[in-house]
């Protein structure tokens, strides 16, 4: 028996998916990577995936040292050599000739990217793992718990697929479209998005589209500011729509050459104006005091969506670059100092500081969904890099909701809030504790 250790830094994830063909993997411990033990995921096929992703996600980096030491990592590589060996003897069958195996294991670098992609890939994994558990995602998807129950439909051709994304693209883009139009071609858009993963990609390559969506959003919003502030219902569910549009073209492409190109290009000036253009204040004024709760109802749809939209960019930058610094365009650091020229991201911030206590702190109240979390992971994951990485948000968050955080927010509740079903349960509890840590002691 042969292993092999291979120490996988910068350059090497090319590396490792030409081994991963035709070698076994496997790691020495969850922790040994600094990884969370999660629930295991619903057993419905994945939408963007035919692999296993791991099976955890990071925790401290003080506890590698201990876990290295751990009585669990021999067990845990001798049980991948029995399954390695009692593989081969299959193989070999009852011929009792004895052959050669070999184990690679892979030590991952915090400084490779390699290592942010794995994290990246991790935290999708766990959001999309707990959306199959809602039953109306599983339908907006079209992915049934029995596929017997529903006529699988035929697969649409790539030719036909590109032919129907430019249709829908010169519907979208003609002029004097309505507003009524205009929402309900974004909404065939976002289904067939979820529906067909060829779409988002096409978006991407596209480019023109994308632009379209940021400038009617920047138009949406200047309409708004001409008529002093004042936002109707139609503004807000047209605003809500393109932001959750963008938001699924994000998430359902990973590391698409043409996205990135079209990201970066110009110093990120697309990504600017998205930014930007994304805030707003999270209590405006409204025509009239009659539609006032039907209107707030609106926003907060809006601003859960925004919340969404700004995790995925934020999602993205930790994917291409190493560090936070704003140096790099698409950079966390780099968005985070976008963001802080914007007059409403102190407002947009304490809404969303509000709403993590508002989620956990009703113990009245059911459990929540499945999409309910995964909203919860956006907003805890938004808070810890705003409080980590901005002493003014941090600031105006502390002064504001302090006292919230200590008196209504207690991680018991959180777990009650929180089924132990759901894989994005663990990584929550482990931001909440991050949060509280910085909301008290800051």
């Amino acid at each position: 028996l042969k292993s092999k250790i291979f120490l996988l830094s910068e350059g090497s994830a090319e590396e490792l998916r030409k081994f991963t063909s035709t070698h076994v993997i496997s790691s020495l411990d969850p922790e040994t990577l600094n990884l969370f033990r999660t629930p295991h995921p619903p057993n419905h096929p994945l939408l963007y995936s035919t692999t296993s992703p791991p099976a955890s996600l990071l925790t401290p980096r003080d506890q590698r040292s201990k876990t290295l030491k751990s009585t669990q990592v021999p067990h845990r590589i001798s049980s991948a050599l029995r399954r390695l060996l009692h593989r081969d003897d299959g193989d070999t069958g009852s011929s009792g000739e004895e052959r050669e195996a070999e184990l690679h294991l892979y030590i991952v670098s915090q400084t490779s990217r390699f290592y942010l992609q794995l994290r990246s890939s991790w935290s999708r994994f766990v959001i999309r793992s707990t959306l199959l558990l809602d039953p109306v995602y599983r339908r907006k998807c079209r992915i049934y718990a029995h596929s017997s129950r529903r006529k699988q439909r035929p697969v649409l051709s790539w030719e036909r697929t590109c032919q129907l994304f430019n249709q829908l693209s010169s519907e979208l883009l003609q002029d004097q479209l309505s507003v009524e139009g205009l929402y309900l071609l974004l909404q065939e858009l976002n289904t067939a998005a979820h529906r067909n993963l060829t779409l988002p990609t096409l978006f991407w390559r596209s480019g023109e589209l994308c632009a379209f969506l940021v400038q009617t959003l920047e138009e949406n919003l200047n309409s708004c500011q001409s008529l002093s502030g004042v936002y109707t219902p139609d503004h807000m569910l047209l605003r809500t729509m393109i932001v959750e549009t963008l938001t699924v073209m994000f998430a359902e492409t990973r590391n698409e050459a043409a996205k990135l190109s079209l990201l970066s290009s110009n110093n990120g000036t697309l990504v600017s104006r998205m930014l930007l253009a994304l805030i707003c204040d999270p209590q405006p004024q409204t025509q009239s005091s009659v539609i006032g709760s039907e209107f707030q109802v609106l926003m907060s749809e809006y601003q859960d969506a925004a919340c969404s939209l700004l995790f995925e960019l934020l999602l993205l930058g930790h994917e291409i670059h190493r560090s936070f610094f704003a140096d790099d365009v698409l950079s966390a650091g780099w968005i985070l100092g976008v963001l802080q020229t914007h007059s409403h991201l102190p407002s947009f911030m304490i809404y969303q500081a509000q709403q993590v206590v508002l989620a956990l702190s009703d113990m009245q109240g059911a459990p929540l969904s499945p999409t309910q979390a995964v909203l919860l992971f956006q907003r805890c994951h938004l808070l810890l890099l705003c409080l980590q990485h901005s002493s003014l948000l941090a600031q105006h968050l502390t002064s504001r909701l302090s006292e919230e955080f200590r008196y209504l927010l207690r991680l018991s509740q959180a777990e009650e809030k929180l089924p132990p079903r759901y894989p994005i349960t663990s990584p929550i509890l482990c931001l909440l504790v991050k949060v509280l840590a910085l909301m008290l002691h800051r």
